[in-house]
């Protein structure tokens, strides 16, 4: 087989192993990446995948090591670097997960996720302030998005800005009633009722 006839195959497992995640086969799309990783050990895409099945499997040490592969073949993978820090976080490795972050908003400023990212690793680190800030360019980007609001009601919630979580509280009322339901609890256990 040659290099084009390798490559050919190699995406064709790859494909399927992103539809065996998408459907929740998760070690059915280890197997297919592996395969096309077999054919074509500089296919960034296939390590990736294997760094976004491992973090759902919780298996943290072998998505770091994905990942940094996808991001050798690829340097300018955004969803590397995003992937990266949450790995990392998930590791405990707050600095490490944050220069991710970092690197991911560098390649793309306009990155939602790891905007949301950053948040939830400041949140993590108790730096609630860069937290709300992270979260505020999050919504910038995605101003519909009730977890991030939801994320950022708790953070002032966390600080004492019972105002501020209240204005969060309304806005997430008229996205997601069960996840305003979540804030809502938070906000009645501050304030006491």
């Amino acid at each position: 087989m040659d290099r084009d006839e390798q490559t050919v195959e190699a995406i064709a497992h790859h494909l399927r192993g992103v539809r065996h995640r998408q459907e929740g086969r998760w070690e059915e799309a280890l197997g297919a990446q592996r395969r096309a990783l077999a054919l074509r050990p500089d296919l960034a895409e296939a390590h990736y995948e294997v760094g976004v099945v491992n973090l759902e499997l919780q298996r943290h040490d072998e998505a770091l090591a994905a990942f940094r592969s996808a991001i050798e073949y690829d340097p300018d993978s955004a969803e590397a670097q995003y992937g990266l820090a949450c790995a990392h976080r998930h590791l405990g490795q707050y600095g490490e997960a944050l220069a991710a972050c970092g690197e991911a908003l560098r390649l793309r400023p306009a990155y939602a996720l790891a905007w949301e990212e950053t948040g939830a690793t400041y949140g993590l680190m108790k730096e609630y302030p860069k937290a709300v800030q992270a979260f505020r360019e999050a919504l910038v980007l995605e101003p519909h998005n009730a977890r991030v609001r939801c994320a950022l009601g708790h953070a002032h919630v966390i600080m004492g800005n019972l105002s501020a979580a209240a204005e969060e509280l309304q806005v997430l009322e008229e996205l997601d009633q069960q996840v305003a339901d979540l804030l809502r609890a938070l906000l009645s256990s501050a304030t006491g009722g």
